[in-house]
């Protein structure tokens, strides 16, 4: 397709259909990107955390009220009080770029005809829309020739993807980090492609700033840009030296921030520099011993280990008992070691204990009551805080069973018997004797620091523990993979409006997600069609799609691991649009692997794929309609 004209009016209408359609507010967290925008319009000065305006609030809660969005939540919250309630997390503090854009036409409008006003923002997010459909048609113009199908194919699917739809006529932020990510990913698929120019040099680096003005979630554009620019000087003959040096680059970058030398399966919340394994002659089992670092500047250090849920679900009303041996550095007052169940918030133990440098054993018995399949066991001394110098806590030898063995002598690890008794210790790896790989402190700080999700929440480097200790968390990404499934297709309001479904209707995810599996599995395919002439492709450009692809999805399927230990919180597909363009590029290359077989078998015409394609997404979309309207309306 050699113009956007027919797709961008398709995009067009589409999204008028959706800005109009989805009542007022129903959107995620969409009350407060509209606040935010609405500071920026009405106000002197740009907004500062914690700003409200409260005349603003209560027109925006009455506007919630009279469109039904508190249907099945009980009584709504009140516009009479001093700071009206319109939504949990304030973006204030936020990158602006977003929200100056769409201030732009509320400053037409009264100040408190604020449903007015978020239709009016709703459209400039459909401006951006469609500025990304336009980003898809001009990056597939860098990568495949004008007449292929994928030209006309991948903007298609993105003027017609539900969901994507959906998101990009609200009023949130995602929609700015969408529009600024595919433009940043066309200029450097342009840049590699035609080689450095001053106008191909400017619109990547002015692309990769606008992402790290627009949101948090697009600040990869960074990294992502010197990789466009390194493929873009070294192209011919020294592209070999291009890909060796992006493989000392991440091969240097994964030594900087990671060590190895942590105890196995004990999640570090920490930022001290010395591993949490020491080696130690005094430890009581082994050879070494679990280490706690607590400094002025870390007081609250720890560490702690989830017990795998289908060990922990059956502790619900018995009686267990938790043993460890433990020391210092130096004669302190701290913490004993605490189990904690999540349901119902139960802590047992932690009650102040003397230590020194002499290991010595104590054990606990307690009940858990309720839910117990998240339960952990938690090494927070809390003490040293206005300590002068560092004080080392060493465990060891720590031990979690059934029973009540408080009063026995220390157990035997080797014969695995308590008091005489045999017991099956439910905490693995208790003696730190097995290592694994940590984040080192200085890039868990930053990696906690840039992501904001982790803010209040354990450090980043739990979430690389979630995914080394699959039988504790497993459960966790299962979950999260169908959740990201479902709202990557059509999932809509705040994640709680799905499709239809019923006897005549089927279940329809599973229909997408066997259309997933064949667009992902028929990429391997694609390249062994093309087996012959693998030399030939544009690989430069491709390693720059194919990484954004990992780096957005992989950031996307990790976002809520830090909560596991607080609630169960999944992100949604919306955090991964920022890729949507390379995603559905791989998918639809993967489909058209399979049905270039078909074609030629049958002999069917060329524009057969075109008819095939548009009726699938033609179909999922009057669907998705469909579904929205019997929802809301």
């Amino acid at each position: 397709m050699r113009r956007p004209w027919p797709i961008l009016l398709l995009a067009l209408l589409s999204g008028l259909i959706y800005v109009f359609l989805v009542p007022p507010w129903q959107h995620y967290d969409e009350p407060n990107h509209f606040e935010y925008a609405w500071l920026v319009a009405h106000r002197p000065g740009w907004p500062q955390e914690g700003d409200f305006d409260r005349d603003m609030r209560a027109a925006t809660l009455r506007s919630m009220i009279a469109h039904d969005f508190f249907r099945g939540m009980g009584d709504p919250p009140s516009p009479d009080a001093d700071k009206p309630w319109i939504g949990q997390y304030a973006q204030l503090g936020d990158p602006p770029v977003y929200y100056f854009l769409i201030s732009l036409p509320l400053r037409l409008f009264p100040p408190l005809d604020v449903t007015a006003q978020l239709y009016a923002a709703r459209l400039v997010s459909l401006g951006l829309y469609l500025l990304t459909v336009f980003a898809a048609w001009g990056l597939m113009g860098e990568l495949v020739p004008p007449r292929h199908p994928l030209r006309a194919l991948v903007p298609l699917s993105l003027a017609l993807l539900p969901a994507f739809t959906d998101l990009m006529t609200a009023v949130n932020s995602d929609v700015g980090a969408v529009a600024a990510f595919s433009l940043f990913l066309w200029g450097s698929l342009r840049l590699i492609r035609r080689g450095p120019s001053p106008g191909g040099v400017l619109w990547v680096l002015l692309a990769a700033a606008l992402c790290v003005f627009t949101k948090r979630s697009v600040y990869i554009a960074l990294p992502l840009a010197g990789m466009a620019f390194l493929l873009a000087l070294l192209c011919g003959r020294w592209r070999k030296v291009a890909w060796g040096l992006l493989l000392a680059a991440g091969i240097g970058g994964l030594v900087a921030m990671f060590a190895w030398g942590d105890a196995a399966l004990w999640y570090r919340n920490t930022f001290q520099e010395v591993p949490t394994r020491a080696i130690r002659p005094d430890a009581p089992d082994g050879d070494a011993a679990l280490r706690v670092l607590l400094t002025p500047q870390n007081p609250a250090a720890s560490a702690g280990q989830i017990i795998p849920p289908e060990q922990a679900r059956p502790l619900s009303g018995g009686t267990y008992t938790l043993g460890f041996w433990v020391w210092a550095s130096r004669p302190e007052v701290i913490t004993a070691p605490q189990v904690r169940v999540l349901d119902g918030g139960q802590r047992f133990g932690g009650e102040p204990l003397p230590v020194d440098e002499t290991p010595r054993f104590f054990a606990f018995t307690f009940t858990p009551q309720g839910n117990t399949p998240i339960t952990w066991v938690e090494l927070a001394p809390g003490a040293g805080a206005s300590a002068a110098t560092p004080l080392e806590i060493f465990y060891d030898g720590l031990v979690l069973t059934a029973g009540d063995h408080a009063a026995a002598p220390p157990p035997d690890a080797e014969s695995q018997t308590w008091g005489g008794t045999p017991y099956q210790n439910l905490l693995r790896n208790p003696s730190a004797e097995r290592g694994w790989v940590y984040l080192r402190p200085w890039a868990d700080a930053l990696m906690t620091r840039l992501f904001a999700d982790y803010k209040g929440q354990r450090h980043f480097s739990f979430t690389l523990y979630t995914l080394l200790d699959w039988p504790s968390s497993g459960w966790y990404y299962r979950a999260v993979a169908t959740i990201l499934l479902r709202s990557f297709w059509a999932r809509f309001g705040w994640g709680h409006v799905p499709l239809l479904a019923g006897p005549w209707l089927g279940k329809p995810y599973r229909l997408l997600a066997a259309v997933t599996l064949l667009g992902l599995g028929g990429v391997p395919l694609a390249l062994w069609q093309r087996r012959r002439r693998l030399a030939e492709l544009p690989w430069g450009r491709l390693s720059v799609l194919a990484t954004a692809t990992g780096l957005v999805w992989g950031m996307t399927l990790v976002r809520g691991a830090t909560y596991v230990l607080v609630r169960f919180f999944s992100p949604v597909a919306r955090y991964a649009y920022p890729a949507i363009i390379p995603t559905m590029f791989f998918l639809t290359l993967g489909w058209l692997a399979w049905w270039h077989p078909v074609k030629r078998r049958l002999r069917l015409p060329g524009w057969a794929v075109y008819a095939l394609y548009g009726g699938f997404f033609g179909l999922l979309n009057a669907y998705a309609l469909a579904s929205i309207y019997v929802f809301y309306h």
